[in-house]
């Protein structure tokens, strides 16, 4: 009993000197370094990081979040997403933005005995695209585009019907839908 009196007297002056909170949001930077090794990658390093608006609103702050890594054996992963809100916070706009480069190893087990093993690059770019519009506080509705192509590209000779079979080819998606979101958070 005497423990829990003396942490609660500890604690009264954070209590009676505690500042009010903060409703607004300064200008920000952070980078973050990346380092780390795998066995498919080697040695990789980047950054990681965002850009956060100046803002008098929590719950809705305009920020830019991205990533980039480069690993030793060539590979390169970009990712750069903005989400924007307009001065007067009725339109919020999301983007998601991701390019790669990422040599590779593909391996194709026939059997027990046989492992085959296929040197390739995979290259993508990826593109999402979210405008939306509040209706309410908490409530907004907008669209949702979606864009991917990837390209695979084969270091050694291989033959195009294996390239075929196992779903290596060249392909270009997108999509369009409706999207609604319901977010009460207060930050």
């Amino acid at each position: 009993m005497k423990k829990i009196s003396l942490l609660f007297l500890l604690l009264i002056p954070a209590f009676l000197y505690a500042d009010e909170p903060d409703t607004t949001c300064k200008k920000s930077f952070i980078v973050v370094p990346i380092a780390y090794y795998q066995p498919e990658t080697s040695l990789a390093l980047g950054a990681a990081g965002g850009y956060y608006f100046e803002s008098n609103n929590l719950r809705k702050i305009s920020s830019i979040s991205y990533s980039a890594i480069y690993s030793f054996k060539n590979q390169f992963i970009f990712h750069i997403a903005p989400k924007i809100y307009s001065k007067s916070k009725k339109y919020y706009f999301y983007t998601d933005i991701k390019a790669r480069y990422y040599p590779d190893v593909f391996y194709n087990s026939i059997n027990e005995a046989a492992i085959e093993s296929y040197k390739y690059i995979s290259r993508h770019v990826q593109l999402a695209f979210q405008p939306q519009r509040f209706i309410t506080k908490s409530w907004s509705v907008g669209v949702n585009y979606f864009m991917r192509y990837e390209s695979p590209l084969f270091k050694d000779s291989i033959d195009s019907q294996l390239q075929v079979y196992q779903g290596f080819t060249p392909y270009f998606i997108q999509g369009l839908g409706l999207l609604t979101t319901y977010d009460t958070r207060d930050n």
